[in-house]
């Protein structure tokens, strides 16, 4: 091979595509311990593709070394053991195996030294000649055979590269200019490495821990977490010593407290200034810092270094991220595009006595002890949300046949059983009666048995006063479609029953005629019909209704979940009068921006407040309470506790009144697209 021609890489020659392919189209009925129920992104890689294609992009081909392998024959062996490691490397129950991780480490290390060999040998011969001694030294820099370059992803979007270059040992930077993609980021590749190794914090994950493993005792924590304590208040030796607690008793900050000192191995920056540094703070980059990622810089702690850091057996939480539309709002993004930056990566020597022995003191690897924190305050936060506001989320009885498996609302329910009493003939029960395989309506009756569900979803339609002026005075709803699952064996969907000029809503499963798929709907556009009259409704009067604040709302069906999947049932006026009864002591009243700002005001809404029901403030208000006392409960567990800040986006899209129901089952945001999170002027650039 000519000394100038570059060796091929694994990539350039093959891949075992078939597995990489399985394994990529898999991930998309992945949800628990996905990356992907953090936060929506638009064209989200694989995480499969993504580990495979770096793999092969930092190993060598064999055919690349023939002194190695000097035969085909050889060639085609070792590629095919390269190959096997893909095909276990891919594989979505391997995300945390730290077996097959670490041999795939090891193959991009083998790599990496032939090649530093191989270039360190060449230049420094050429230097020699030359006398260039600066230059062979920058040369031997950059290919040091002890540490694997650094991976710089510059729109790295929803992190899937970043985070399996991280994954494979690499240093991992990402930046983008959408604020969404940069805390994603964030959370993915930035926040778990600072919190290598570290206990949890909260009482319960301390106090069990010698039950639940019989290895260390609770003392055994409470000393690591001094050490802690110790590293953040300093030592007196150097001028950006701060006191932790002094902080706080100062009304400061216990996050800056900690990460001002030089002993962190972080800038304070990164985090002070959140998403907002700025351009030149960083150009919204979210760097995996060295002192928390494997491969990285060889003068640190051990502790911060070990390869688990993303990969940890039990609760790792890059595999396992801590939460997934976006808020169709962008604060003041036009400033700057937002971002941190990793700076000061080098731990001070004095501080390592501290941390090196944590992982000889606590049974904690990776990320498990943030893992513990975050399920146990998220717990708290659920239980204290439940007492505040749980009275406006009930649960809805439902009636169980266990012959047909079908479960039929309170109010039909009750509806069957007057007219039994009356002795009344009710052809619409009847029906239903003998297509669960029952003689008659009584004997469906006596066999049904009522359940207590958890509301998934309250599906609503909105409404504006009929155009006909027979009808004025009823509010008819505005139906895209009908169709509440077109799953094949669970279609769904709602009937309106309509009496003179009142109307209700009803559920029927199997298969949805074809009126159900049309809704009210009678062409593009507002355009819709009334479901009393027929007459047309056009968007010019569904808007001056709306700009009128005639615009109102009617419950259409219930989602519950089900022993066996959803469950759809009939909406009941207990659970739209619970709905219209919250009272939000608050609301945002910032205009609209953006696409949004020029639609939605078209319809009578201004301001973000409008956009969300009165329930959906008072529960988005309490959960952005309780993040704060949330906070300070952490801060009172332990001082050195980094924080336990949280933001609901995802489900503040969901919570609007705007998301629509799909046929598949799911709820979908906001009809959001990435421009709208930039503004006008960043995009012109």
């Amino acid at each position: 091979m000519n000394s100038s021609t570059p060796r091929k890489k694994l990539i350039e020659v093959a891949l075992p595509l078939d597995a990489i392919n399985k394994a990529s189209a898999r991930e998309k009925s992945i949800r628990h311990g996905h990356p992907s129920t953090l936060h929506l992104w638009w064209a989200r890689r694989p995480l499969a593709a993504a580990r495979a294609v770096l793999f092969a992009q930092l190993v060598d081909d064999p055919s690349a070394w023939p002194e190695l392998f000097p035969t085909e024959v050889e060639q085609q062996r070792e590629r095919e053991r390269l190959f096997r490691i893909i095909e276990q490397l891919v594989q979505w129950e391997n995300t945390t195996n730290e077996q097959v991780l670490q041999q795939a480490r090891e193959e991009i290390w083998k790599s990496w030294r032939r090649t530093c060999a191989e270039e360190r040998g060449k230049r420094g011969a050429r230097g020699e000649e030359r006398g260039e001694r600066g230059e062979i030294e920058r040369w031997l820099a950059l290919f040091d055979p002890d540490r694997l370059p650094a991976f710089h992803d510059p729109f790295a979007g929803g992190g899937a590269i970043p985070l399996e270059a991280q994954r494979l040992g690499l240093e991992a930077y990402a930046s983008d200019l959408n604020p969404v993609a940069v805390t994603i980021n964030k959370a993915m590749i930035e926040i778990p490495p600072m919190f290598a190794s570290m206990p949890p914090v909260n009482p319960g994950g301390r106090g069990e821990r010698s039950e639940r493993r019989g290895e260390r005792s609770e003392r055994g924590d409470e000393d690591a977490l001094s050490g802690y304590v110790d590293l953040a208040e300093g030592d007196g030796g150097s001028a950006s010593d701060v006191s932790a607690r002094s902080a706080l008793a100062e009304g400061g900050d216990v996050w800056d407290a900690l990460t001002n000192h030089q002993g962190c191995g972080v800038d304070s920056r990164q985090y002070s200034g959140g998403v907002d540094t700025g351009i030149q703070e960083g150009e919204g980059s979210v760097s995996g810092d060295r002192a928390g990622i494997a491969g990285g810089s060889r003068d640190i702690a051990d502790s911060l270094r070990e390869p688990r850091l993303v990969s940890g057996g039990r609760d790792s939480l890059s595999a396992q991220p801590l939460g997934r539309s976006e808020p169709d709002v962008d604060n003041d993004a036009s400033q700057s595009a937002r971002g941190t930056r990793s700076e000061g990566n080098e731990v001070s020597n004095k501080h390592i006595s501290l941390l090196s022995p944590l992982p000889s003191l606590l049974p904690y690897t990776g990320a498990q002890g943030l893992a513990e924190d975050v399920r146990y305050y998220g717990q708290w936060m659920r239980e204290e949300a439940q007492k505040r506001i749980g009275h406006l989320y009930p649960k809805i009885t439902a009636w169980l046949d266990p012959r047909s498996g079908r479960y039929f609302g309170e109010d039909d329910v009750q509806r069957w059983r007057q007219s039994e009493a009356r002795g009344e003939s009710n052809e619409d029960g009847e029906r239903i009666a003998r297509e669960c395989g029952y003689p008659s309506l009584s004997s469906l009756l006596s066999s049904l048995s009522s359940q207590q569900l958890t509301v998934i979803a309250w599906l609503w339609a909105r409404t504006v006063n009929s155009p006909n002026p027979a009808f004025a005075h009823v509010d008819v709803p505005l139906v895209t479609t009908f169709i509440l699952s077109s799953k094949p064996g669970h279609e769904a969907y709602v009937e309106p029953i309509v009496a003179g000029d009142t109307y209700r809503f009803t559920v029927r499963v199997g298969t949805p005629p074809e009126w159900a798929k049309q809704g009210t709907k009678l062409a593009r556009g507002a355009n819709f019909r009334c479901l009393l009259s027929g007459m047309p409704i056009s968007g010019d009067y569904i808007k001056a209704e709306g700009k009128a604040g005639r615009m109102g709302a009617r419950m259409l069906a219930i989602v519950a979940e089900g022993p066996r999947g959803r469950v759809y049932l009939p909406p009941t006026a207990e659970h739209e009068a619970i709905a219209r009864s919250a009272q939000p002591t608050w609301k945002p009243d910032l205009p609209l921006y953006g696409k949004a700002r020029d639609q939605m005001p078209l319809y009578g809404m201004k301001t973000y407040g409008d956009l969300f029901t009165p329930r959906q403030l008072v529960a988005l208000t309490t959960f952005a309470d309780l993040v704060g006392e949330a906070t300070e409960k952490v801060k009172r567990d332990c001082l050195d506790a980094l924080g336990a800040r949280a933001s609901r986006p995802r489900s503040s899209v969901h919570r609007t009144h705007l998301p629509h129901w799909e046929a598949g089952e799911v709820p979908q945001h906001i009809i959001f697209r990435l421009a709208d999170s930039l503004p006008t002027h960043v995009l012109a650039q």
